[in-house]
């Protein structure tokens, strides 16, 4: 499994030092339960990626720099293209350079860690957003309470009837500390198209499953 990094200390924290302040449409939660985005776009033209109004704050003042976050889609509006064909690995590759890039733009600001010494970059762990408890949290297994993880195993997707990570867009979050134990193989794509085998879930069927969360999980989780 590839090293990943949480963005949650950026957003919220306890000590000094800034923050992400990353604004909703609407402080009232009621006027904005019914938006699927509950954040200020500023640009979704992009097959690859959303820009999204933000700042910098310290704590809880009031924000002092106003910033856009270069943010990865949650799925692709691209047509498979069998001559030149475009994969998971193809959009890392992407992201990878567009980090290097920036990182040498003194009016770019790069998540600390994001980008490593030798010119690595490091993934974010998926990240969910309450918009009942307005606060950000990684998904947990529903049968464990692990922190889930993207599947870039190729075997272990093929063995389930499910496209590969490196040849294909789709992308599954799967505990693998269940699938060591072999007590959970549940897997959870974004959203669920008509290709796709009736066993699969998406993100609707993994909130339905967090009611059955039994176990200890990360003092993140919004619900009780």
């Amino acid at each position: 499994m590839d090293e990943t990094i949480s963005l949650l200390p950026f957003i919220e924290s306890g000590g000094e030092g800034f923050l992400l302040d990353i604004p909703v449409l609407d402080s009232d939660r009621n006027l904005f339960q019914g938006y699927s985005y509950p954040f200020q776009i500023v640009d979704k033209g992009q097959h690859l990626s959303i820009i999204v109004k933000a700042g910098l704050k310290i704590n809880d003042a009031d924000r002092f720099k106003s910033l856009f976050l270069l943010v990865q889609r949650d799925d692709y509006p691209i047509l498979p293209d069998d001559l030149t064909p475009f994969t998971n690995v193809s959009i890392d590759r992407i992201w990878l350079e567009t980090i290097q890039s920036y990182s040498k733009d003194k009016n770019v600001f790069i998540v600390p860690k994001q980008l490593s010494r030798e010119g690595k970059a490091t993934a974010f762990r998926s990240l969910f957003y309450c918009k009942k408890q307005q606060k950000f949290f990684h998904p947990p297994c529903p049968e464990c309470g692990t922190e889930l993880d993207l599947c870039q195993d190729d075997t272990l997707l093929i063995s389930k009837s499910l496209p590969p990570f490196s040849t294909s867009l789709k992308r599954y979050l799967f505990c693998s500390r269940c699938h060591a134990a072999k007590t959970n193989y549940e897997f959870y794509q974004f959203s669920r198209s008509a290709d796709d085998l009736i066993f699969t879930k998406d993100r609707f069927d993994l909130i339905k499953d967090f009611s059955k969360l039994r176990s200890a999980v990360s003092s993140s989780f919004p619900c009780p």
